[in-house]
């Protein structure tokens, strides 16, 4: 509507711009667009004042746990415990002294060992056997530690500063994304297990939509806020109505009453009854057009 406006507008201020000059033209513009903007504002401020209020949609990325579904943190593993390859060797890194000990543990390791520990804990609540490292679910095991642990402060800054980090990491979003989609049409039982322990939300794959109109958004925001209080009035007028069902219904049966005595006195057929209401009663017999008119000049065969 105000885009309608400032093109009539517009269009006007074109056809006097030749008697009044360039630059009067140039001023009725101005003056135009600031009424526009001034209405617009209006309009908006009375809409918040209502309880409608349009806020742009945030954007994110892939990898974002908005998206990928990742709804828990990464749970690093204990630094004091040994890296992978000492696992091998639990016996003598238990038999060694707390100096040594803590020189081969996850404090002065890679990160790399850091994310292999955290695989090794979670994977055994997953897998099917201790062995077990080629399943889909082990696979989107590992992927969804590696993801969470790129989704960390330490691990984002990372994404920040190298474009192939962002990369990597969505190629695993998509991965993992993939697994999930064929372990949930593989066995469907399994995918909901495994949603569950890795406390994951799944949200399938959806066709991306046109762009979004701050118009058309706050149409559809006054239209939900006119169905929202058209349910609550008719939720009111129903309370009232209910209320008032008590007396209706004493009413009801008084007058019920009242036309079942009177159709008693008259000496007509009841057609009431106070307490189920009205009763069938028979139906008069069908007169068809055509005894109406030669009924009187039929012939009782009898």
């Amino acid at each position: 509507m105000h885009k309608n406006l400032l093109c009539a507008a517009t269009s006007s201020a074109a056809l006097i711009s030749n008697a009044l000059g360039s630059a009067s033209y140039k001023t009725l513009l101005q003056g135009m667009s600031a009424l526009s903007l001034q209405q617009t504002r209006g309009l908006r401020d009375d809409l918040k004042a209502r309880g409608i209020e349009w806020r742009e949609p945030k954007k994110y990325k892939k990898y974002h746990p908005e998206i990928s579904g990742d709804l828990e943190a990464f749970k690093a593993a204990d630094i004091s415990g040994p890296t992978h390859k000492m696992t091998y060797a639990h016996a003598e890194f238990e038999q060694s002294s707390p100096e040594v000990q803590r020189l081969l543990s996850l404090e002065f390791a890679h990160n790399n060992e850091l994310i292999k520990m955290s695989k090794l804990d979670i994977l055994r609540e997953t897998q099917r056997h201790q062995y077990d490292s080629g399943s889909l679910a082990a696979k989107i095991t590992n992927l969804t530690v590696s993801i969470r642990y790129h989704q960390t402060e330490k691990g984002y800054e990372k994404l920040l500063r190298y474009s192939e980090r962002r990369v990597h990491l969505e190629h695993l979003v998509d991965r993992r994304k993939k697994y999930l989609v064929r372990l949930r049409r593989i066995d469907y039982k399994r995918f909901e297990w495994l949603l569950e322990k890795l406390n994951l939300l799944y949200k399938p794959r959806v066709l991306k939509g046109g762009p979004i109109y701050r118009y058309d958004s706050l149409r559809k925001l006054v239209s939900m806020r006119c169905e929202k209080l058209r349910k609550a009035k008719l939720a009111a007028y129903k309370a009232k109505l209910d209320a008032q069902k008590e007396s209706f219904e004493a009413e009801k049966k008084s007058t019920l009453e009242w036309i079942k005595e009177t159709e008693e006195k008259l000496g007509i057929p009841v057609t009431v009854d106070p307490e189920t209401g009205m009763i069938e009663a028979p139906l008069p017999p069908r007169v068809t057009i055509a005894k109406r008119i030669f009924g009187p000049y039929l012939v009782n065969k009898e």
